[in-house]
């Protein structure tokens, strides 16, 4: 910043905009349209992939989830699907949950959690845990 006022030696440097573009303003609405496709896609499919009840949210807009009720009370069947997946985590992802325990330098324990993360996703939210390793087949 100084630069640009004439102290020190002067730069074409030029700070990005705060405000979205018109284009970026424009994509949210697809964005949603895509999601929304997704989700009926899997819903259509019923298999690999479908959503999961487990899975937090299906909408993109925070504001409108902020607003809901939070009920903490389950029902004696959704707690079982629960437990059965903690149980599928606990034994699919023991080397995961062992790396994580073993871990010793940061970059060791973030890698470490991010393998216990993909691991536990595909019981937990499995259209999203597809959606994901597909999107890391490309790298």
């Amino acid at each position: 910043p100084l630069a640009r006022r004439g102290f020190g030696p002067k730069t074409t440097f030029l700070p990005l905009p705060m405000v979205p573009s018109e284009s970026l303003r424009m994509s949210v609405g697809e964005s949603r349209e895509v999601w929304a496709n997704i989700q009926k896609d899997a819903a259509a499919k019923k298999g690999v992939g479908a959503k999961d009840d487990a899975c937090a949210s299906d909408s993109l807009d925070d504001a409108n989830n902020a607003e809901e009720e939070i009920s903490m009370q389950i029902s004696p069947s959704e707690a079982q699907k629960i437990a059965e997946s903690f149980s599928r985590i606990l034994s699919q992802c023991e080397a995961q949950k062992k790396a994580l325990k073993e871990c010793n330098s940061e970059e060791e324990c973030n890698k470490a959690y991010m393998g216990m993360t993909v691991c536990a996703g595909q019981f937990l939210c499995p259209l999203q845990h597809y959606s994901f390793l597909q999107s890391l087949e490309g790298y």
